[in-house]
């Protein structure tokens, strides 16, 4: 309380200076608050962080993907993956830039499931970007557990089924083999650790024609890829790479007449290998940004391929490529895990913030995207996703990965490894 220190010469002027002063001093410390809380806040929104090993290698890529936005079909996206490329580089408003336009259209792009934005998800751009995420887009949890596998460490990328046996394959990329799940639940080694050859096992795919089982493997850090074939009892058939370059074969599909197609994410193509064929034929991508997804039509009449910001449909027979535009409001790349279910693509969407499953309505031809559902979001059946399988109108895949916890066949934490779930969903 003010005293009577103050000078004055009657109780009138000595209330008034002690109300103007008393304004006074609330306006100085509001203005200090104001101040400590801008030092806060640039400590908490512009944390130092340490250069990154891969910076010159973000920064070509960060280049690239600035490049795309004129003519981009799904722009949003374009600039969400621009955004979290801007904070591992700890370029801290560039990145808030970046994040708040590419959320002002696509409300589940939700950066607290971002481990770029992880440092500043008290920022008041990155919280404002969560709350329209929780108010637009609210979880979905309709999926279960199927089977709980180990080991811990298994970092799994790839899973198939057999539709006749109701066996699973699920490939692992640390222990370099595929296990075999039969309809028991029961786990067993179908290639074991290195066997044939074999490198880190990414897409698995069962040939409808014999129960053979064709895989992916890469070694990334060499850019050496190869194409596995196993007849039934695992005994290897053949194995396919292409020399020269850099190759990381990623997922696959093979034909009912045994033609095989995958995608290689380190360069702008796929390839195709012919029924009877020793040499992969290489397809051109000109615009893919990382190729991954790839799904077959019921009737063999087209693939379609997503890549980090995009989904493409091609004719089989003469390679034509479309690029589908994505519904108002809606995202339809950087797929992962995609399969073609009666005239619409399931898809795991793992690479821009908050992963989920989402089901994509196709036009009767096939050539346009006309809506999109969510199966599965914000879930602990969705703790990055991978890959999965349709069986019997259901959709079985990888839950929980943990493929970001292993680099440069390391583990970064093993005590914060937790045993790898496989859930099931009901497909609308």
């Amino acid at each position: 309380m003010l005293q009577s220190w103050f000078p004055h010469d009657n109780e009138a002027q000595a209330a008034d200076i002690k109300q103007q002063t008393a304004m006074l001093i609330t306006k100085f410390a509001a203005a200090l608050l104001l101040l400590i809380g801008f030092a806060y806040a640039a400590d908490v929104c512009h944390p130092e962080i340490n250069a990154p090993t891969d910076a010159a290698e973000v920064k070509q890529q960060l280049a690239g993907m600035k490049s795309l936005l004129a003519n981009a079909t799904d722009r949003q996206t374009v600039l969400y993956i621009i955004s979290t490329a801007q904070a591992h580089l700890g370029d801290w408003d560039a990145a808030y830039r970046s994040l708040q336009t590419a959320t002002s259209e696509r409300p589940w792009f939700d950066p607290s499931g971002e481990p770029a934005f992880q440092p500043v998800l008290n920022c008041p751009s990155v919280q404002t970007a969560i709350a329209k995420v929780r108010a637009g887009s609210p979880p979905v949890r309709s999926a279960q557990l199927y089977l709980t596998v180990p080991p811990a460490d298994l970092f799994p990328e790839g899973i198939a089924v057999d539709a006749k046996t109701g066996e699973f394959y699920l490939s692992s990329t640390f222990h370099r083999k595929i296990l075999r799940i039969g309809p028991d639940k029961a786990v067993h080694d179908f290639i074991t650790s290195g066997d044939q050859g074999t490198l880190e096992v990414l897409g698995v795919r069962m040939d409808p024609r014999d129960h053979s089982v064709w895989a992916n493997s890469e070694d990334e850090m060499h850019g050496k890829s190869w194409l596995h074939h196993w007849d039934h009892s695992g005994k290897l058939m053949a194995r396919y790479t292409v020399e020269g370059g850099n190759h990381l074969f990623n997922d696959l599909v093979i034909t009912r007449a045994g033609d095989v197609y995958l995608t290689d994410s380190a360069e702008k193509a796929f390839y195709e290998l012919p029924n009877g064929a020793n040499t992969l034929q290489r397809i051109a991508l000109p615009n893919a940004y990382y190729p991954n997804g790839i799904a077959l039509s019921d009737d063999e009449k087209y693939l379609y391929v997503s890549d980090a910001f995009d989904l493409f449909q091609i004719d089989v027979s003469t390679n034509a490529i479309r690029r589908l535009a994505p519904p108002k409001g809606a995202s339809i790349a950087g797929f992962d895990g995609l399969y073609f279910y009666r005239g619409s693509l399931i898809g795991i969407q793992n690479g821009m913030g908050t992963p989920r499953v989402l089901q994509v309505k196709l036009s009767a031809s096939g050539d346009s995207a006309l809506s999109v559902r969510t199966l599965e979001y914000r879930s602990p059946m969705v703790q990055l996703p991978t890959t999965g399988a349709i069986y019997k109108g259901r959709f079985y895949f990888i839950a929980n990965s943990q493929i970001d916890q292993e680099q440069g066949g390391k583990i970064k934490e093993s005590a914060k490894l937790k045993p790898v779930h496989i859930a099931v969903i009901p497909i609308p």
